[in-house]
């Protein structure tokens, strides 16, 4: 379900109080909120069952995605509204000549080559049966994969020369720079189907892949691409695109190394919980976004907190309306302990997307009658 319901009510899991309006959000699983308009529950009411509130609607909230989005639709032609005004621009080009001109000072000196991003992660410790696409479901939770012309995701599965037995070695390969350290950060030392319940055999080893050039081929040996070969990337990176635009609202723009942007405002917090600790405590999904909300809005304004439920890492996001803010909660949250676990904070461009129960999810709807229940009885 993408739209929020007609109704309020407290007791589940999308909704919660912002404590800086005061007033109740319904967010989905694509971290768009929703607010309520209409009456409330009161105060005391909080430690009954909660009731469904039909007197009111919910408004969504408007995001700086759907304000960028306003701000195209009335943009004017001919008209760049990025572009500084013209004495700053002028100062702009003139510093960047300057800039220029010194690199290039030195006599003799040769051209520097560009430096192409690596986008690639080497995985060894790989279940000797894993298969392609398995390996490429699991590692595409945490970026876009590059994919060939036929649309096949580019992981290289490595075998024995003599057996043709697989190594449970693979190289996986990103579409964006930026997914390579979150697949590191999130990956390494895990299990391949630790999402499925399994906790045992090998755990991967997963690192920023290594290349190194031949020697022997230089510029002259290079293909001249064909205009066939050129329509055909042409064509591939704009599937890329449309598929990175589905996984990440952040920003389009490609950046020559990894690690986020200036502009990051979402922090990735791991090892907030544990699956059976959900299981086990029906009140500890809202308990725990709630606690986290509050930690991080000392900070500054938070817009929202997402607990993903299907995470066995114990993935929880949240967003800061200042990416100031999203840079000061990564430094205070990374390597803090947490019910005796330690805490890895990573600050990422975007709205990265991991997995926690649909709403009609039978599941999740377990939980929230055993949350139900737990308010009877409390």
């Amino acid at each position: 379900m993408s739209g929020p319901p007609t109704y309020l009510d407290v007791g589940e899991a999308e909704v919660h109080l912002d404590r800086k309006t005061n007033k109740w959000i319904w967010e989905n699983e694509n971290g768009d909120e929703y607010e309520w308009h209409g009456r409330v529950p009161p105060k005391e009411a909080s430690s009954k069952k909660p009731e469904r509130i039909t007197q009111g609607g919910w408004m969504k909230v408007i995001s700086d995605q759907d304000m960028a989005k306003q701000q195209e639709v009335y943009r004017v032609d001919g008209v760049d509204e990025n572009t500084p005004a013209a004495p700053v621009l002028l100062r702009q080009q003139g510093k960047k000549r300057k800039e220029e001109s010194t690199d290039h000072v030195s006599m003799g000196a040769a051209p520097t080559k560009r430096v192409r991003p690596n986008t690639s992660v080497y995985v060894t410790g790989l279940p000797l049966d894993a298969g392609l696409h398995e390996i490429a479901e699991v590692f595409a939770r945490y970026g876009v994969l590059l994919e060939d012309d036929d649309g096949r995701p580019r992981v290289k599965l490595y075998h024995d020369p003599a057996t043709q037995a697989f190594k449970g070695e693979a190289l996986v390969v990103y579409f964006k720079p930026e997914s390579v350290e979150l697949a590191i950060q999130l990956l390494d030392d895990t299990y391949l189907r630790a999402a499925k319940g399994v906790s045992s055999g090998p755990r991967m080893k997963v690192e920023r892949a290594e290349f190194h050039e031949s020697p022997s081929k230089n510029d002259e040996e290079k293909r001249t691409l064909t205009e066939t070969d050129k329509k055909n990337i042409r064509r591939r990176m704009h599937r890329m695109q449309n598929k990175l635009n589905d996984w990440d609202s952040g920003s389009d723009e490609d950046r020559a190394s990894a690690g986020p942007s200036a502009q990051a405002r979402t922090v990735i917090l791991k090892r907030m919980f544990t699956l059976a600790e959900l299981d086990e405590d029906p009140a500890l999904l809202l308990d725990l976004k709630q606690d986290v909300r509050e930690e991080c809005e000392t900070l500054g304004d938070v817009t929202h907190v997402v607990l993903w439920d299907k995470e066995p890492e114990g993935i929880m996001t949240v967003r800061f309306r200042d990416p100031a803010m999203a840079r000061a909660c990564e430094r205070r949250m990374h390597g803090r302990y947490f019910a005796g676990r330690q805490i890895v904070a990573i600050l990422v461009d975007g709205k990265p997307k991991f997995r926690r129960s649909a709403r009609d999810d039978e599941e999740a709807q377990d939980r929230h009658d055993a949350f139900g229940a737990w308010l009877e009885t409390a």
